[in-house]
């Protein structure tokens, strides 16, 4: 379980060579006579060092390993296998993943899965241009990962991005400027690189939207 946990850290904040050692170490520590469940839990580590094709292979193979006795690995598992319908172009295939993955975690108390679930729902939506609803998530979203001061946490980033790409799109470059800079503050607080990337792809946009061509070249060269 450490090297597990260790290996998905890794890869999360942009350490695939370092994580790939700790799945190795995952994949011996298991044994001939490991569960089924167990086996799952360590082919999903394989799906973030995937590409798509394969990812999704790996994904359903984990999936039908683990059944329904690992939540939090089933939410994480259906994030992959959504991720990689996405990449292979089936949109519509992912948002039923990324809901499934969202209502797993949250029925099951893990909050980063749901929250980033429900982040890439929100992307997939986009792409599908169902942008009210888009809106609705991202709100819903926004509203529930919060601390107990109000404060929005670190697993709200990518929502915070969609929601700023939602206004940069509807010309709303203020409230769009806006939300990518929260958006920005937590990704790098979560260390999460897809957050990272897109709010700076994102702010990019804005920037130059508002007419500093020169601080948007920075962005897009950052």
């Amino acid at each position: 379980w450490l090297s597990s946990f260790k290996a998905w850290s890794l890869i999360a904040t942009g350490q695939p060579e370092l994580g790939e050692s700790y799945i190795r170490s995952a994949e011996a520590a298991l044994g001939p006579d490991a569960s089924p469940l167990n086996r799952g839990r360590v082919l999903s580590l394989r799906c973030p060092l995937a590409e798509p094709t394969e990812k999704m292979q790996i994904a359903r193979k984990a999936l039908d390993l683990m059944g329904d006795a690992d939540p939090l690995s089933r939410s994480n598992t259906l994030f992959m296998l959504g991720d990689a319908q996405d990449a292979l172009g089936d949109v519509v295939g992912a948002v039923e993943t990324f809901r499934e993955a969202y209502q797993v975690g949250q029925q099951h108390g893990s909050d980063i899965m749901a929250a980033v679930a429900l982040g890439h729902l929100a992307v997939s939506l986009n792409e599908q241009g169902k942008r009210r609803e888009d809106v609705a998530v991202c709100q819903q979203g926004i509203a529930q990962y919060v601390d107990a001061r109000g404060k929005p946490l670190p697993i709200a980033g990518l929502l915070h991005v969609v929601l700023g790409k939602l206004a940069y799109e509807a010309d709303d470059l203020e409230q769009a400027h806006c939300s990518i800079k929260t958006a920005l503050e937590l990704g790098k607080l979560s260390a999460v690189m897809v957050a990272v990337i897109y709010a700076t792809e994102t702010l990019a946009q804005v920037q130059y939207a508002l007419g500093d061509k020169a601080q948007a070249l920075t962005t897009i060269q950052e």
